[in-house]
């Protein structure tokens, strides 16, 4: 599956909530978000009252090659777990094997929305929430009780997640914009995690309307 068919970082890191003059420009890639100077007194106390320090990760505008290098290792963990299902599965089917399923589709992965999820959010599609492992083939799935791989997502799925992906990506504007005005950063990051659970939660969404599918009688012909 083409993931990661992403706008550069560079060009889609919203600019930081100004907290200094009007004038200074948004971090660059690479660059901290809150610079060393913003940590000294009531400022600095509270971004370490919510968990945020100068040199961590969070507090350096992402590049491509951080964001890179995270969904690498994000997709070697989950090759690593595939692999090892596959071996459990072999020895108790005799030699069936498992693909795995992707839950929220490739499309919200690509361009700017695959921006947002990736780099804003910070997901990825090869995480444990987002897939689902299916019997590769019709015999493995019988031994199984469990439906076939599909290959390929349905159209109707694929509609109803772009745009819950595309409200989700509104809300964080709405909010980003309300803590430009109202700095109250605190409360942001607590809204950023809402967003990203309730991605999360998408995937739970998606399975259960497969799995009404899957486990739908044939139709009689």
């Amino acid at each position: 599956m083409p993931f990661g068919k992403r706008i550069s970082a560079p060009d889609v890191q919203p600019a930081t909530p100004q907290q200094t003059a009007p004038q200074q420009t948004a971090p660059q890639p690479g660059q901290k978000i809150f610079p060393d100077a913003l940590w000294q007194g009531q400022t600095g106390e509270i971004l370490r009252a919510i968990g945020m320090k100068p040199d961590d990760e969070s507090n350096f505008v992402p590049t491509k090659e951080s964001v890179d290098a995270r969904i690498a290792r994000d997709k070697a963990a989950h090759e690593a777990r595939w692999a090892e299902l596959n071996r459990d599965v072999a020895a108790r089917t005799g030699g069936g094997s498992l693909r795995p399923f992707f839950l929220v589709p490739e499309p919200c992965w690509n361009g700017e929305l695959g921006d947002f999820l990736i780099v804003t959010l910070k997901l990825s599609p090869y995480q444990d929430w987002n897939v689902a492992f299916l019997p590769a083939d019709a015999c493995t799935a019988s031994m199984m009780d469990l439906p076939v791989h599909p290959d390929r997502d349905d159209p109707d799925v694929v509609k109803f997640a772009m745009g819950f992906v595309t409200a989700a990506r509104d809300q964080y504007k709405a909010c980003y914009a309300e803590v430009d005005r109202t700095q109250e950063f605190g409360r942001f990051n607590d809204q950023i995690e809402d967003i990203a659970d309730k991605v999360r939660g998408l995937a739970v969404k998606i399975l259960a309307q497969y799995g009404e599918t899957w486990q739908a009688p044939p139709a009689p012909h």
